[in-house]
C-alpha cells in the first residue's frame, strides 16, 4: 500500500524543569503523513493507550512534527476490532497543540500539589455529553452523564468506588459542580490555578482530546497486517 513502517520512535522534549520522554511503538509513513500506531489487547488497555497516544502526539508536534496523527487499534476478536483516530487538525482555531500540551502540564503540576476534581471516567463523560448535545438539552444530558459515570449502574462501574477517589474525594458529588458548565464551550483553553473547578479542568484536559478523537469499528482483515504473527 506504499506504507513505510518504522518499529519504534523515541521522543524527548524539554519544558522548563521537566523533560517529556517516551517511545511510540510503531510509526507508519504514508502519502507524506506520519501515523503513530498503538496496539492494545483489551478495551481497558485501549482507553489507557488513548491518553498515552494523545500526550505523545502533542509532544511530537511541539518537537517539530506537523503532519502527524495517531491510531489506537484493539486486538481483533471474533473478526472485530476497535479503532480510534487522533487528529490534531480537529482542534479549534483558538487552540494549538502546543498550548494544549502546556495546559496538560499545568494540570499535572496542579494535581501534584493538591487533590483536584480531575477524573478520567466522569470528566470524559461530561466532555462527551457537552460536545454531543445542543441547546436546552445540554445541561440535562451532562448531569445524567456525570451521574452515571460517578455513581455507576448495572453495567457501568462507579468511578467514586475507586480506592484513590474515595480517599481524596469522599462525599463529593459532580452533579453539584456543574454551575459553570458553559466554560466547556469556551473557544480558548482556561488558565489553571488552585481554584480550578471540575468543569474548568474538564475543559482543559478532556474536551480537546475528545474533539480530536473519532472511533470506528473495523474487521480483522483490515488490521491483521498490523499484528505480529
Amino acid at each position: 500500500h506504499g506504507t513505510v513502517r518504522h518499529p519504534r520512535a523515541a521522543l524527548a522534549l524539554r519544558r522548563g524543569e521537566l523533560t517529556l520522554s517516551g517511545v511510540v511503538p510503531e510509526i507508519c509513513e504514508r502519502n507524506g503523513r506520519r501515523v503513530h500506531h498503538w496496539l492494545t489487547a483489551s478495551k481497558a488497555d485501549s482507553e489507557t493507550a488513548v491518553v498515552r497516544a494523545w500526550v505523545h502526539l502533542l509532544t511530537a508536534w511541539a518537537d517539530g512534527e506537523r503532519n502527524v496523527a495517531a491510531r489506537i487499534v484493539g486486538k481483533p476478536k471474533d473478526d472485530k476490532a476497535s479503532l480510534k483516530w487522533l487528529d490534531l487538525g480537529c482542534l479549534t482555531d483558538a487552540e494549538t497543540p502546543e498550548a494544549v500540551l502546556n495546559t496538560l502540564l499545568d494540570a499535572w503540576w496542579l494535581a501534584r500539589r493538591r487533590a483536584v476534581p480531575l477524573f478520567e471516567s466522569t470528566g470524559k463523560a461530561l466532555a462527551g455529553a457537552y460536545l454531543g448535545a445542543k441547546g436546552d438539552e445540554r445541561a440535562i444530558l451532562c448531569e445524567g452523564a456525570v451521574r452515571a459515570a460517578w455513581f455507576g449502574g448495572p453495567f457501568q462501574p462507579a468511578e467514586s468506588a475507586d480506592r484513590w477517589v474515595r480517599a481524596l474525594h469522599a462525599g463529593w458529588d459532580p452533579t453539584r459542580a456543574l454551575h459553570d458548565l458553559d466554560v466547556l464551550g469556551s473557544p480558548s483553553l482556561p488558565a489553571l490555578d488552585e481554584t480550578a473547578s471540575f468543569c474548568t479542568l474538564t475543559r482543559a484536559v478532556w474536551v480537546p482530546l475528545l474533539r480530536c478523537m473519532r472511533s470506528e469499528g473495523t474487521t480483522m482483515r483490515d488490521v491483521r497486517h498490523l499484528w505480529p504473527v
